[in-house]
């Protein structure tokens, strides 16, 4: 498997670029283990912890301040505050569990003051460990149950009215939940399984991925296209372009690391920001494309999660009180942001696209394991390009007369959901 995993980490390195220093650490004031982000608008955030921890941020992230958890019962199996998930300033809902024995634990709680005061929520029969929410009385909540493992359930104007199990055994898990819009939606979890609903919750069917490990964060790119991020060490990203039917693995993320991926966000600037924790040492891992190359970044810490605070500027928290961000980079004034000549548009598109950069260019498009599967060798400053190529993900390649290149990742997505 490693060897086979080498050969396509090879294949790709032509994407494959190291950004160090990239994401730079902020001063947490704690040494408990970070397990949760949220940003309720892009001033407004907030971290949670083990013991109990909740941490707010009233300056971008800037600077973190812990926040008294008034209203919160607290156990030796609900001493963590697992997961937080903000939908603007005031108004979040938190997991409390035991972040190291989650079993038959976990308990819903909201505020609607800013995390001054928080009640406890009657969600049924469900040890959570994940949220998602349209709004303040429209969602879900995703983990699993007392004898009954794989559990979703949904609240609908404030109702928590939808229950379905998948199946019997408490220590699986669904971890990781990402809607498209309010009927099409994806959940997955422990040993590679992934549940998709088309009406909005009241039915789901049954995917095995092409892992056994445990699915950690999951997210559309498009209707059709979806990424996962998973803790098996020999694969880390995958990718489905059929609307989750199919999995395959997503080659140009590989690294020598060989991480344990445990959080997954869409970024409009990167496409997407992994983070996870190396298998091979001690610390966390950043992966992410910067600008146009697949990238990653190791830290001291493992990573536990990762959120975008805005359209640009993502946080990830882990172990020891580590929090690291992108925002010193994101605004200066150099950054490759501001550099980059090629565009590409539209993108994601039905395959007609089209480039403009300053200087006369040629165009080469490649999959994700480095194959060329276009080419127009024609040099000019403008092209207009038809691909007829199967819906995914691929690297467009802009070549000068001087041999200087740029790559934009692109994604091909024609069809409707199935």
């Amino acid at each position: 498997m490693k060897k086979t995993l080498l050969l396509c980490t090879l294949m790709a390195a032509s994407f494959f670029v190291s950004a160090q220093n990239y994401w730079r650490e902020i001063t947490s004031g704690t040494q408990k283990n970070l397990l949760s982000v949220s940003f309720g608008s892009a001033q407004t955030g907030y971290i949670s912890g083990e013991d109990s921890l909740l941490l707010k941020s009233t300056d971008g992230g800037q600077s973190w301040q812990t926040v008294a958890t008034s209203g919160f019962t607290f156990t030796a199996t609900h001493k963590d505050i697992i997961h937080v998930n903000f939908l603007n300033d005031s108004t979040g809902y938190a997991i409390t569990g035991n972040h190291a024995h989650p079993v038959y634990a976990g308990e819903l709680y909201k505020t609607t003051d800013g995390g001054n005061h928080w009640s406890p929520i009657a969600s049924g029969n469900i040890a959570g460990s994940t949220t998602f929410f349209f709004d303040e009385l429209n969602g879900f909540e995703a983990g699993s149950a007392f004898f009954a493992g794989y559990t979703i359930t949904r609240c609908t104007g404030g109702v928590w009215d939808q229950y379905h199990y998948f199946n019997y055994d408490p220590y699986d898990f669904l971890y990781a939940i990402d809607f498209y819009n309010t009927q099409y939606g994806i959940t997955g979890g422990s040993r590679g399984y992934i549940y998709r609903t088309f009406d909005a919750g009241v039915s789901w069917d049954t995917v095995k991925t092409n892992t056994d490990s445990a699915i950690r964060g999951i997210q559309f790119i498009s209707d059709k296209v979806l990424l996962a991020a998973t803790e098996d060490d020999g694969k880390g990203m995958i990718l489905s372009t059929d609307s989750g039917k199919s999995w395959q693995l997503e080659p140009t993320t590989l690294t020598f690391s060989y991480p344990q991926l445990t959080s997954l966000t869409r970024s409009p600037r990167d496409s997407f920001i992994a983070v996870g924790r190396l298998t091979q040492s001690h610390g966390g891992i950043l992966l992410y494309w910067y600008g146009s190359f697949a990238a990653n970044q190791t830290v001291a810490q493992p990573l536990n999660a990762v959120a975008m605070a805005d359209q640009n500027i993502g946080f990830a928290v882990g172990d020891s009180g580590m929090i690291v961000s992108n925002r010193e980079v994101v605004l200066g004034v150099a950054s490759f942001q501001t550099e980059k000549e090629l565009k590409v548009f539209p993108n994601p598109g039905k395959g007609e696209l089209h480039t403009v950069a300053h200087q006369p260019h040629c165009l080469f498009v490649y999959d994700l394991a480095g194959k060329l599967l276009w080419c127009d060798k024609n040099f000019s400053t403008t092209h207009q390009v038809r691909l007829s190529l199967p819906d995914g993900c691929y690297v467009l390649e802009a070549t000068d007369a001087q041999g200087h290149r740029q790559h934009q990742k692109i994604i091909i997505s024609r069809a409707q959901q199935q």
